[in-house]
């Protein structure tokens, strides 16, 4: 597995006190736990890896846990450019407490203690703000569909109200357990807003309901 990063290309400088040459070196980070070092940029090239001496060393038993591809898959969305999921998080502003970008074992001892299991996903009750003990929990799966911000592409500015354009009606359904619940067509945005309000009411379920406009 490749695990370079690089954070900064720092050209000729004095590796240690004691060399007679300059020679071209970078700034790089260790993906196990996140503290930079620099090295010759020779061999940043060379080898397939960027892990410090004590990670090196170190068998990391976690990383194939569920709870440590969470943690990686945060950063991944906050700050990797490339991810599928870089413009709804990263480009968004979305960004990860400084305790946890430099410890998973600062996000696992918090997991933990604060309802963690492996059927569980992390959702941030605020999804303007970032990942943080203040602002994340464990969810279901359901709770979490219920939680999230509308998409840029929604053209009814309500949540799950959507515009059928062969029948030129508009639509809501809702997501339980699992399944997709049809909610029936409307006349308006508004009125397929209103159905799907009810449907949360009435059945007593935790998501988030629609502000009408009038």
């Amino acid at each position: 597995m490749n695990d370079k990063i690089l954070v900064e290309e720092l050209g000729p400088i004095f590796l240690k006190e004691s060399d007679s040459r300059k020679r071209n070196c970078v700034k790089v980070e260790c993906p196990s736990c996140n503290k930079y070092r620099i090295v010759l940029r020779a061999n940043f090239i060379a080898y397939s890896t960027t892990k410090c001496n004590i990670c090196k060393n170190m068998t990391h038993t976690k990383t194939s846990t569920r709870l440590y591809r969470t943690w990686s898959g945060m950063k991944q969305r906050c700050f990797n450019s490339k991810n599928c999921n870089f413009k709804d998080y990263g480009d968004r502003g979305i960004t990860i407490c400084s305790e946890w970008i430099s410890s998973f074992e600062e996000f696992e001892s918090w997991a933990l203690s604060n309802g963690y299991e492996d059927h569980l996903t992390i959702d941030r009750e605020d999804n303007d703000k970032g990942y943080s003990p203040d602002n994340c929990r464990w969810v279901t799966m359901e709770v979490q569909s219920g939680n999230k911000r509308m998409q840029s592409t929604n053209t009814s500015n309500y949540r799950c109200v959507v515009y059928d354009k062969r029948r030129e009606k508009w639509y809501s359904n809702i997501i339980v357990k699992g399944k997709s619940i049809f909610l029936g067509y409307a006349d308006t945005a508004v009125e397929s807003a209103m159905s799907y309000n009810n449907y949360v009411t009435a059945n007593n379920l935790n998501k988030k309901l629609n502000i009408i406009k009038e």
